[in-house]
């Protein structure tokens, strides 16, 4: 989901206090008066995570100790959340932060902000997803949109909850719930993906087996295992990890990887396929981990432990495949 542009954000307003202030603008739509910040100290600096009205509520900013590891130059970029529908690609393709159209100059997202929150250093939020396309609007690899409402905003819900996990200083935890409003035939959850400032260009994959990193090609596309991406000197890096399997009918995890030279960007997701997918809740658990090449690994390989000695099945929601417990 990139436009082709290239645009340099400003630097993020101060820190607000927790606690974020949220106003109604109108029905079922929130403003946020500020952006909504959590913090943590990893290493001795400091963490700020940041979401904002302008992307209804998306990521478009993770630091440690000054050094920014996103790229929200667009609304298709950022740290979020997005979901197509019956192999359409683009041409169906709910997405947090918002749509092509919102470009990069924009103050606002075509997604719906329904309610954020920063509570006890926790960042919630609950949106109405975008369309990446509108009915009109065409796509290379899929052609024209197909959206089943001809709204810019789709019928699709996303809700997330958003912390640093207890007992590590460099991982997040993030919570997310896709609502969907009717039945689907295959539904494909990008459950969260990053998008990074084209100096995070080399790129790993962990082995769980080993605990080893092994350099990964540019693909692009996805693979099985947790992908890494980092500088050159390995000082700064990030990876993205799900402790769910395979449940009924759903296929995954896969890890996919790009580098996009044109819009100076690389991305890593984590990616979900549910074949009949059933209107309603759909949950997934995932883990950023962040900070040196080696410090990634040491966070993964402590995940990977913590999820197979510590794991529940959901009942009550086949797409939840296994989750770790908190």
């Amino acid at each position: 989901m990139l436009i082709r542009f290239r645009w340099k954000r400003s630097l993020l307003a101060a820190a607000v206090a927790l606690g974020a202030v949220v106003a109604v603008a109108r029905p079922n739509e929130a403003h946020l008066v500020d952006s909504l910040m959590i913090h943590g100290q990893f290493k001795g600096r400091t963490v700020m995570l940041t979401a904002t009205n302008r992307s209804a509520g998306a990521i478009e900013s993770l630091q440690w100790g000054g050094m920014e590891f996103l790229d929200a130059s667009d609304h298709g970029r950022h740290l979020q959340s997005a979901v197509s529908f019956d192999r359409l690609g683009e041409c169906d393709n709910p997405t947090e932060a918002g749509a092509s159209r919102d470009g990069s100059g924009s103050s606002s997202s075509s997604s719906r902000l329904l309610s954020a929150s920063v509570a006890g250093n926790v960042l919630s939020t609950h949106s109405q997803m975008a369309y990446w396309l509108r009915l009109g609007q065409r796509s290379s690899g899929c052609g024209l949109a197909k959206n089943d409402l001809p709204t810019p905003v789709s019928s699709t819900t996303l809700a997330k909850t958003v912390r640093f996990l207890p007992g590590y200083g460099n991982v997040l935890e993030h919570k997310i719930t896709f609502g969907l409003a009717r039945p689907r035939a295959l539904a494909q959850f990008e459950a969260l993906t990053a998008y990074m400032p084209i100096r995070f260009g080399t790129f790993y994959r962990f082995d769980p087996v080993t605990d080893r990193l092994e350099p990964l090609s540019d693909g692009p596309g996805e693979q099985a295992w947790p992908v890494i991406l980092a500088t050159e000197d390995g000082m700064h890096a990030l990876g993205l990890f799900t402790p769910q399997m395979a449940a009924a009918g759903l296929a995954g995890p896969g890890y996919g990887r790009w580098r996009f030279e044109w819009a100076r960007v690389t991305k890593s997701n984590v990616v979900f396929r549910l074949r009949n997918a059933a209107a309603g809740p759909h949950r997934f658990l995932v883990y950023t981990a962040f900070g040196t090449l080696d410090d990634v690994r040491s966070s993964l390989i402590r995940l990977y432990e913590d999820s197979r000695s510590n794991v529940a099945q959901s009942d009550a929601d086949p797409a939840a495949g296994v989750l770790a417990r908190n």
